[in-house]
């Protein structure tokens, strides 16, 4: 008995990462140009990165590996925080983004700033609701 959809991907997370392109990029075109491109690609590739652990995180959660599915779907809301924060018009998002970049503040920092700064302004109280 096979396991999954073998088309999974081309109906799911395809037609995500163009959007995730379309959104990322329009975000961006409301700022001035900024002279670390990596910084305007990290919102990019982070949605990249949150759906492919969505797609691992299935496929081990198929698998039996229970526990391993359940952190890569937290690694997923962790970079929907990036990506949240590339998408923002948030005034420090350059800032925060190239301190992230640098190591210099974790997800869980980036999330705070986050639920005090930006989803106030736009009636979410952190992701789904929890803090």
């Amino acid at each position: 008995m096979p396991k999954g959809d073998p088309d999974y991907w081309k109906k799911t997370h395809e037609p995500l990462n163009l959007e995730l392109q379309s959104v990322v990029r329009g975000s961006w075109a409301d700022q001035p140009p900024i002279a670390d491109l990596q910084l305007q690609f990290i919102p990019h590739y982070a949605g990249k990165h949150c759906l492919e652990s969505v797609r691992l995180s299935r496929l081990a959660n198929e698998g039996g590996a229970h526990a391993v599915a359940v952190g890569l779907l937290r690694d997923a809301v962790e970079a929907l925080s990036v990506v949240a924060l590339g998408i923002s018009h948030d005034h420090d998002k350059v800032r925060l983004l190239n301190k992230w970049n640098e190591e210099q503040l974790s997800a869980g920092e980036l999330r705070k700033h986050l639920e005090a700064k930006v989803w106030a302004q736009v009636s979410i109280n952190g992701l789904w609701g929890e803090s």
